[in-house]
């Protein structure tokens, strides 16, 4: 079967050699961005997986209900729980000259950064409400993609009622040492994660009890 590799930095490569041993599998993209274009899932979702969808961006979540008409894809800004208890909205910061745009954030820090100053309010929704939201299913694979508030979209793994196998999250370090000193690898080893790749900005993390080798 040809590999044709939809990700940035060939992030599918590797995760189809962790995940290959799962046929029709399920995950969860948040910060989904395009059913194809960089895409961590596009290569999960050709071989028959399927799964939920997220985006703060309402064009990027229009896209996917036309393509992956099976997945459930959520318009929404992932926040930390708190932040989901305490705001049914907040504002995504992206360019004025692009209606995907994969910067865009709700960093004010980051959007201030990148010059982004168009505001669009979206949903809030915290992971813990998605993956509890989960029943009957495993999650396979989790990626986390959300321009500086990833780490607080893991933070509330403690109420989540089944973890990923396999976890991918965007990590800005730049180098091995400073992300195993991370704040995200630290709330990721707690839960029984091991890093097993880092390619351009994802770090990949894999239970410490899946095997992935048969």
């Amino acid at each position: 079967m040809k590999f044709i590799s939809y990700a940035q930095n060939f992030e599918d490569v590797i995760l189809w050699r962790v995940l290959k041993t799962i046929k029709k599998g399920f995950y969860i993209d948040v910060g989904a961005h395009h059913p194809f274009r960089q895409s961590n899932t596009a290569y999960l979702w050709c071989s028959g997986w399927n799964g939920i969808n997220i985006d703060a961006n309402p064009k990027s979540i229009e896209i996917f209900n036309q393509v992956r008409k099976a997945d459930e894809n959520i318009w929404a800004a992932i926040v930390s729980d708190e932040d989901a208890a305490n705001k049914t909205h907040i504002d995504l910061i992206c360019s004025d000259s692009r209606e995907l745009d994969l910067g865009a954030s709700v960093s004010e820090t980051i959007a201030s950064e990148r010059n982004a100053s168009r505001r669009i309010s979206v949903p809030t929704k915290s992971l813990t409400q998605i993956v509890n939201g989960v029943k009957n299913k495993t999650i396979d694979y989790m990626n986390i993609d959300i321009e500086g508030v990833d780490f607080e979209a893991i933070l509330g793994m403690s109420a989540w009622s089944k973890l990923p196998k396999v976890l991918s999250i965007e990590t800005y370090q730049k180098n091995v040492r400073d992300i195993l000193s991370s704040q995200v690898n630290q709330q990721l080893e707690s839960f029984g994660y091991e890093l097993k790749y880092h390619i351009g900005l994802t770090s990949i993390y894999v239970q410490s009890d899946f095997d992935s080798t048969h």
